[in-house]
């Protein structure tokens, strides 16, 4: 073989380990969105919200279904599309807790001091309670259904992710609604 061809076959296989390990690098470090490492690497949310969508405008009701209804019609009202894990697959009548600790994300596009998670259990068994966590602070407890709202402790603050958390003991719950009001909507 000539010096050209081994010279030429070289400079191939040192491009190709050049590429190869910035490929390996790229794998290590993606550069990605918030919402797309959350969903596809981290797996930390459940639902897919789309880039961008963990944004959230307080006093925005959202109802904690799929996008889908049994029957394959798309639903008209706004869904919670930011659950970590710990919630049932197949939410179509509320979603149901499957874990000791069940999460909910958002990023606020305002701050309140005075905001207040407002959120209603459709059904409840057991014998256990279920304590409501913002980041490692808890902030109520509930064992049963209804409307609950309990203090965010001025946890919402603009472009800080809050990370809702339901820690149930010995109980199950559905959850069919949550709602981060603003200090002045409540009464």
């Amino acid at each position: 073989m000539s010096k050209m061809k081994k010279l030429f076959l070289y400079s191939i296989c040192a491009v190709l380990i050049i590429f190869y390990l910035y490929v390996l690098y790229l794998g290590q470090h993606p550069r990605v969105g918030l919402e797309y490492r959350m969903y596809y690497i981290t797996h930390e949310l459940s639902d897919w919200p789309g880039y961008g969508r963990l944004a959230y405008n307080l006093d925005t009701e959202q109802i904690c279904t799929g996008l889908m209804r049994p029957d394959n019609s798309y639903v008209d009202y706004t869904v919670c599309q930011t659950k970590g894990q710990g919630w049932e697959r197949n939410q179509y009548t509320g979603s149901v807790n499957n874990n000791t600790t069940s999460t909910i994300y958002y990023i606020p596009t305002t701050t309140d001091e005075k905001a207040v998670f407002a959120f209603n259990i459709k059904e409840y068994s057991g014998s256990g309670e279920v304590d409501v966590m913002i980041g490692d602070q808890k902030i109520g407890t509930f064992n049963g259904t209804g409307d609950f709202a309990f203090d965010t402790a001025g946890a919402v603050k603009e472009g800080e992710m809050i990370k809702i958390s339901f820690v149930a003991r010995n109980c199950s719950f559905k959850l069919w609604s949550v709602c981060l009001k603003s200090g002045k909507q409540v009464k």
